[in-house]
């Protein structure tokens, strides 16, 4: 049974299968069983990497294999928290060597995206310091993998596409206390920021929080927090256990904060009180725990952004356009008037590894946290220009949205991975964001929306499928459509093709279908042939069946509308067209069907029922002075995007329910 899953930006949202091995042998069977798959740890990422129609996850696999205390080494399955990691090692004085902003994700998770922590510009990425890892391939296979082996500097930050970690071994940090001595240093602009954590380069920690909305001169004024472990002879006599481990989450958001709480004016509050209560500069002794993961004190805080969630949005900027990409990337945010709640800015030194999926490079990273609204998408945009501008990359463990071109040029050294799929992945490989496959694209409603759809839509694309090649590259050619659409074969009879179409769309997954072949014979020819009758009940019944299931079940988390053009035939039989309309109501009711299956999935299914069209295929029928053109029925297409049934006209509404609700004496008397 499919469930509901989001990672922690809660978006995007999507309906999964969800796998839950206990041991290797359980998790060996699930990766040969399934076609595509990805690993998933806590949900931590923020946004689609470990998503996808299958999903394993990881956190039944929680085993410590060795911990050898005397030098300081850790082995572990790859669903263990970073959590239960620092319970147990805390109190024989070692620490992690590299930690994110949250003790809530798994180690495997930690080495899928090759974490980066406080202290990269001193001690760089995860992997550094991991000495090896277990991998499961797509063959059911382990590989024992060392630092040297170029599938392990893949698996690194390679976001679970290798394959899928069931245990890794690394270097622990040595530490007297669980303390850390933090100075606080406020900052009145980026500038100074970036200037004070340089001057500071040698402190073993360093993060800032930035106030994204200050402008002019305070553009950018920053806290920097700088950290060392406190040793013994630091720790003020009050503190009796000084390796004590971290306590319990105190408070937990049971509700979703209604999104109009987390507006400007309350962010700007926010930023001017946290700056403030800051003085110039102190020093205290705080536990590692309010240090590194502040945010956990609270469990279930993504919700202050409301149910539709946040993107996280992590850039990069080389060290010699760290300043001025800083100050471009708040002037947009200035711009937009987007208001970023919670703001790091960190340093990346040169320690750790830049090829395939890495992230860190030399430089300026900035993280910002922004709530869904109409206008984040143009100011994500803009950013991915201005990152693209100046060399950076951005994190993709925090992705939800990056695209093809921005992604081959900040990862230009990517490979193919086989069954391990995110549905991040499948989002790199698609060049147009909108994309509409046209299923009997040769009707000519059909082609009338095509030009419509890439009309209105952007970076739009159309995969026209039909059975009449020449016919549609010369509408593609006629129309100037070339890089706009192309052909594809596509014949509803033959059912046993259907699968190979559905292939065929790797890098063109649709967000709209369109279901436009018909065959509309008369009684009588159905009468005198079973070939017609056999090939109306494939073309109008179960070619769109056949197809249409194909394609849903396709791992395709883009899909949001699927278009059945169905007739007002089928809403109650008549004699005049019976045999047409029976294959027509099938295909209503089916669509119905499929509405309330795929509603969960956000995917809107539409029956329009065009009444009597002037097209080639009623050319031979007698049409009423108030049949509507092709185009006008695109126009509605277009623009109906939510009712099950749309109708052209208010008159064809009219005629429906005539059609569905007279009685039986007048509708038998109907042509």
């Amino acid at each position: 049974m499919m469930q509901e899953v989001a990672n922690w930006g809660n978006y995007p949202v999507t309906n999964s299968n969800i796998f839950s091995p206990t041991n290797v042998e359980e998790l060996r069977t699930i990766v040969l069983e399934k076609k595509h798959l990805i690993a998933r740890g806590n949900g931590r990422c923020y946004g689609d990497s470990s998503l996808a129609k299958n999903i394993v996850s990881t956190l039944g696999l929680t085993k410590v294999i060795h911990f050898d205390k005397e030098n300081g080494t850790l082995a572990c399955e790859s669903g263990i928290l970073l959590k239960a990691i620092l319970e147990l090692i805390v109190p024989f004085g070692y620490f992690l060597p590299v930690t994110p902003g949250t003790k809530l994700i798994t180690l495997g998770g930690a080495f899928s995206s090759n974490i980066h922590g406080k202290n990269h510009h001193v001690d760089g990425c995860f992997s550094n310091f991991v000495t090896s890892i277990k991998l499961l391939d797509e063959f059911g296979e382990i590989h024992d993998l060392m630092p040297t082996d170029e599938l392990f500097k893949k698996t690194a930050g390679g976001m679970g596409k290798t394959g899928i970690i069931v245990s890794i071994e690394f270097q622990l940090k040595k530490i007297e206390t669980s303390y850390i001595k933090l100075r606080t240093i406020q900052a009145k602009n980026y500038a100074e920021v970036i200037q004070l954590m340089e001057s500071n380069k040698n402190s073993t920690y360093s993060v800032a929080w930035i106030d994204c909305l200050a402008s002019n001169k305070n553009m950018g004024r920053s806290v920097l927090l700088l950290g060392e472990h406190a040793t013994l002879d630091d720790l003020p006599t009050a503190i009796s256990d000084p390796l004590e481990v971290h306590k319990k989450a105190k408070f937990s958001l049971f509700f979703y904060f209604p999104t109009f709480i987390l507006n400007n004016l309350f962010v700007r509050i926010f930023n001017f009180l946290y700056y403030h209560k800051s003085i110039q500069s102190t020093s205290k002794i705080v536990h590692y725990d309010s240090y590194f993961f502040p945010l956990d004190i609270v469990n279930n805080w993504n919700r202050i952004y409301g149910k539709k969630g946040f993107l996280e949005y992590q850039m990069v900027f080389p060290k010699n356009h760290a300043e001025i990409g800083i100050k471009r990337a708040l002037e947009l945010l200035t711009n937009y008037n987007s208001a970023s709640f919670l703001s790091v800015i960190k340093a990346f030194g040169d320690k750790s590894p830049t090829d395939y999926l890495n992230y860190p490079i030399e430089g300026i990273t900035l993280g910002l946290d922004l709530k869904i609204s109409k206008r984040v998408w143009s100011l994500l945009d803009e950013l991915d220009v201005l990152v693209a501008e100046y060399g950076g990359k951005t994190y993709l463990a925090k992705d939800a949205r990056i695209n093809k071109i921005n992604f081959e040029k900040q990862y230009p050294k990517d490979f193919k991975s086989s069954i391990f799929q995110s549905h991040q992945m499948q989002r790199i490989r698609q060049i147009h964001q909108n994309v509409l496959l046209v299923l009997g694209a040769n009707s000519d409603i059909a082609k009338a929306y095509v030009l419509k759809f890439l009309s209105k839509s952007t970076n739009s694309y159309v995969v026209m499928a039909s059975r009449n090649q020449v016919e549609i590259e010369d509408f593609i050619q006629v129309n100037e459509l070339q890089g706009k659409a192309h052909f594809q074969f596509f014949d509803a009879e033959k059912l046993e093709s259907h699968n190979v179409l559905v292939s065929s769309l790797e890098e063109f997954k649709p967000t709209e279908i369109m279901y436009a072949a018909g065959f509309c014979p008369t009684n009588d020819a159905c009468f005198n042939s079973i070939e017609i009758t056999h090939k109306m009940v494939h073309v109008n019944y179960l070619g769109p069946i056949s197809i249409l299931n194909a394609l849903v079940e396709d791992d395709n988390p883009f899909l949001k509308r699927i278009i059945g053009i169905t007739s007002i035939a089928g809403v109650r039989g008549r004699k005049s067209n019976f045999m047409y309309g029976s294959t027509k109501s099938g295909f209503i009711s089916y669509l119905f069907g499929l509405s309330q299956q795929l509603k969960e999935r956000g995917v809107v299914v539409q029956s329009i029922a065009p009444g009597s069209v002037k097209t080639k295929m009623t050319a031979h029928l007698k049409l009423p002075f108030f049949a509507s053109s092709p185009e006008e029925v695109a126009n509605i297409i277009y623009s109906q995007r939510k009712k099950f049934q749309v109708y052209p006209s208010f008159i064809w509404s009219c005629i429906a329910l005539l059609v569905r609700f007279a009685p039986r004496v007048i509708v038998s008397k109907l042509q």
